[in-house]
């Protein structure tokens, strides 16, 4: 793919994000690095527009999802700072597409993280602290009908691996003041309970992702900082969202979250 088909696309998925009108997948025969060169190039555009990095999510920490999905590692995406939102928010609907909610931990870095051989132990010794958090997700690009494309894995990479916001919990706490595997949440949406999980369905244990990700990075000669956030991957399965629903999840001892969702603001 040339610089200028890259560059075309990105441009194309930023204006679908501030539009909430999906836009069409790019092409049949997309590659993982077309799809992070794209990813990249969007990250670039937001930049540039007065947005600044301030961390990264993880998806695919499932591996039977990974299976289903035909992939054979997990996807990252960034997070900006206009895409973080506080427990208890009101959430504005307009420009949402296809918004959904997941749960996962987020972990914020106290100090750099790099790969290439990043081990448990430098990645809880570079987590300062541990946040119950909220993944909203949603897809920039045309859903299949009888005459689209069906947009595969890589066509999610290069829509910022349809990350789309953060909540943030008010309970912070340390990585060592608990088994991070044994984290639990109960999801509600609207007061009925969508499902129940705990971390440790995150890739064994919610750390490795952060591994995954140091790694991952460092093959492109980057690296985690300190400050950087941290989505680790989701623990329940997505809940969609609509206009008037609330969200709310209790993560025992850790606290809550919950935000709403509303097309009126």
């Amino acid at each position: 793919m040339e610089e200028k088909q890259i560059a075309a696309q990105a441009a194309a998925l930023l204006e679908a994000e501030r539009s909430g009108v999906p836009t069409a997948t790019t092409s049949s025969s997309l590659s993982f690095s077309e799809a992070y060169a794209i990813q990249d190039a969007l990250l670039k555009l937001k930049v540039a527009s007065g947005r600044r990095l301030r961390g990264y999510k993880v998806g695919l920490t499932s591996p039977l999802l990974q299976k289903n999905m035909g992939a054979s590692e997990p996807i990252y995406g960034h997070l900006t700072d206009a895409m973080f939102y506080a427990s208890g928010s009101s959430i504005p609907m307009k420009k949402l597409i296809h918004p959904r909610i997941e749960v996962e931990l987020a972990f914020v870095l106290g100090r750099p993280l790099a790969g290439p051989d990043c081990t448990l132990t430098e990645a809880l010794n570079a987590v300062e602290y541990v946040f119950p958090a909220l993944e909203l997700v949603d897809s920039r690009l045309v859903q299949p009908t009888t005459q689209d494309r069906i947009p595969g894995l890589p066509d999610v990479v290069s829509d910022n691996s349809n990350s789309a916001g953060i909540i943030l919990g008010v309970s912070p706490f340390r990585p060592d003041s608990t088994d991070l595997r044994r984290v639990g949440a109960i999801c509600t949406r609207n007061g009925l309970i969508e499902d129940t999980g705990l971390a440790a369905a995150v890739l064994n244990h919610p750390v490795q992702s952060l591994i995954w990700l140091a790694n991952s990075l460092s093959r492109r000669g980057e690296r985690l900082e300190a400050g950087h956030v941290v989505l680790a991957g989701a623990f329940t399965v997505p809940v969609a969202v609509n206009d008037g629903d609330t969200v709310y999840v209790d993560y025992g001892c850790h606290g809550s979250v919950t935000c709403h969702f509303s097309n009126s603001i």
